[in-house]
């Protein structure tokens, strides 16, 4: 016989349905007030809260089998209610127990039960009184071993950069990634005890008062119950938990598929929701926790040839790309390889499209996927042209000839000669000179300089008198005087 039917009723199935009805039932409900087919109302956000708790329970048949028995799942209400059965009907004073400090708070003040006592007639009639515990009238304790607050916090993320290469992000992947966290036991559903009993000595209160009367004056003092330990409830040896030695938690590592997207970037994250720890260490012990986020960062390796560019990352950059002077004067094929595609790229150079030194072009399409939206981005090729050692002395006779007749270059040339003779003016002296092959590398000529600058200066500054016999110092460079 069913005790409660307010689960099946949120189903909207009969208490003897089977699994498969329960199944089917769900599904339908979830699809009906799932939020977002609701505009995100606050009612429909409920009732899909109730539907998913429902299901919960009646999915699981152990969880039925208590829900159906005894109305609810929650083990020390159940463990209640067993004791209520075999001690008989207890009365009321007995189910909810007063501590002395309650009695005495509603004996003079008529104080409410669940109020920590703070009586001011009690502090100055009977001397010094110490009701500071939060904890003391409110109730029986949580039968949990873990050390919690009200409302458990978000326990703190876990995070991990992920090495990733350009080719890798081009044509995106899975890979597996282990993590070690701490999850509450499974086999005692994080009590650390397959059973536990309430404390006898506190009643579950996890604490202890004490009313001493001297004369006129009354002490009341609250200290931790030192057979439970402050929890209200305690087990059995015979009764801990062999998964997790009583520790409530077990330590697991777990093997989770991330899927690298298509386009991502350097620095973007991948969000694993709810995947962190469980339970986290404190100074006051081990704390129970809402699970926190598995934060995973991409980390890009550096590419030698190709680089990421604009906000998005999709364009790519590939700069110091070498071009013969013929292709570049005359057009033709180059090839481009090491793309994060894995393929050779065949580019035409169109006859009469000159490629100047540092010469930035365009190859739409050829860049990164982009990850917020469909399509890719373009490939910038910055040019290099490698000009050959020399020419052939008939072969400048016919590049001057040929050069000459075209209209673009003699344009060209008529324009720097306006310039030259605009610079020069009327009258100007001229002197003629020709490059010289024969030089050093340009760091020794860089030392060179800096290190003759220094003897000059040296030289120059270390007399230090003049034809009148005055002496002077210096010590840094010469004046314009000098």
């Amino acid at each position: 016989m069913v005790r409660d039917t307010r689960l099946y009723d949120t189903l909207d199935v009969s208490p003897e349905a089977s699994i498969s009805e329960i199944k089917r039932a769900y599904r339908c409900m979830a699809l009906k007030y799932h939020p977002d087919k609701n505009r995100h109302s606050e009612d429909a956000k409920a009732k899909f809260q109730e539907v998913s708790k429902a299901y919960e329970i009646l999915a699981d048949d152990e969880k039925r089998g208590m829900y159906d028995r005894y109305g609810t799942v929650d083990e020390y209400a159940v463990q209640e209610q067993q004791e209520a059965q075999g001690a008989g009907s207890s009365p009321a004073f007995f189910s909810s127990p007063m501590s002395p400090g309650d009695l005495f708070a509603q004996f003079f003040d008529n104080f409410p039960s669940h109020s920590a006592f703070r009586s001011p007639f009690a502090a100055s009639a009977f001397g010094s009184s110490t009701f500071d515990n939060p904890g003391f009238g409110a109730g029986p304790r949580s039968s949990s071993p873990f050390q919690r607050s009200r409302t458990p916090s978000k326990g703190p993320d876990i995070k991990h950069n992920l090495k990733c290469t350009l080719e890798e992000l081009y044509e995106g992947k899975i890979t597996k990634l282990g993590l070690n966290r701490r999850r509450l036991c499974k086999s005692c559903r994080g009590q650390g005890s397959l059973k536990r009993r309430i404390c006898k000595t506190c009643r579950g209160q996890g604490q202890q008062t004490e009313t001493r009367r001297t004369g006129p004056m009354v002490q009341t003092w609250t200290q931790t119950c030192p057979d439970c330990g402050g929890t209200g409830t305690y087990s059995k040896q015979s009764d801990v938990c062999m998964d997790c030695r009583d520790e409530c938690y077990v330590k697991e590592r777990k093997i989770f598929d991330v899927e690298v997207q298509k386009g991502m970037c350097h620095g973007q994250t991948i969000v694993l929701p709810g995947e962190a720890d469980e339970v986290i260490k404190t100074s006051h012990g081990a704390e129970k926790v809402i699970p926190g986020d598995v934060v995973i960062t991409i980390d890009q390796s550096k590419n030698e040839k190709f680089h990421r560019v604009n906000r998005n990352g999709c364009d790519l950059l590939i700069g110091d790309c070498p071009i013969d002077l013929a292709t570049s004067l005359c057009g033709g094929d180059i090839y481009i390889d090491g793309h994060p595609s894995g393929r050779v790229l065949k580019v035409s150079i169109i006859p009469g499209e000159l490629i100047g030194p540092n010469c930035l072009k365009s190859i739409e399409g050829m860049g990164m996927p982009k990850y917020y939206g469909a399509g890719k981005g373009n490939l910038y090729v910055q040019f290099r042209v490698n000009y050959p050692a020399g020419l052939e002395p008939e072969t400048v006779v016919k590049l001057q000839h040929v050069l000459s007749q075209d209209k673009n270059v003699q344009q060209q040339q008529q324009r720097q000669s306006e310039k030259v003779y605009e610079q020069l003016g009327d009258c100007a002296e001229m002197d003629e000179h020709v490059l010289s092959s024969f030089v050093p590398p340009l760091d020794e000529i860089a030392s060179r300089t800096a290190s003759t600058e220094r003897d000059y200066v040296k030289r120059k500054w270390k007399k230090s008198g003049d034809g009148s016999g005055e002496k002077r110092r210096h010590t840094g460079l010469s004046s314009e005087s000098d």
